[in-house]
């Protein structure tokens, strides 16, 4: 469920996210050095008929989950798009899968089964990286 609520205040516009799904994820990159391009930001919003795509969250928990809730699923996006975030390969995904990993008995079973294997994953890119350095 995505509840957008855009307020203008003057020139500014004010975007509100109130409830979010799972396939919601913001991100912004900085333009190379020297360059005169202004930083990069993008926001996607996707719904889906829970027929095509289950939720991320059961409905019990919407419109407005716990902030406990919020934050296990933001945890678990970032882990999911880990390919995209320098902070989960620096070592990050640790702490992101246990703030996920206390809340996972709220989420779908095959939902909280994938961030675990992606945590897997990105744990055993890390171990040989680690190991291959070492040689």
């Amino acid at each position: 469920v995505v509840v957008v609520v855009v307020v203008v205040v003057g020139v500014v516009v004010v975007v509100v996210v109130v409830g979010v799904s799972g396939s919601l994820l913001h991100w912004g990159s900085c333009p190379e050095r020297g360059s005169a391009e202004p930083p990069r930001v993008a926001m996607s919003f996707a719904c889906a008929d829970p027929s095509y795509e289950s939720p991320c969250l059961p409905s019990r928990h919407l419109p407005f989950p716990e902030p406990s809730l919020r934050l296990a699923l933001a945890a678990a996006q970032i882990l999911r798009y880990h390919h995209n975030l320098a902070s989960v390969q620096l070592g990050w995904s640790g702490l992101l899968y246990e703030v996920f990993r206390q809340q996972a008995h709220h989420f779908p079973a095959l939902f909280a089964a994938g961030i675990e294997k992606v945590h897997r994953s990105i744990v055993w890119s890390q171990l040989c990286a680690d190991s291959s350095r070492e040689a």
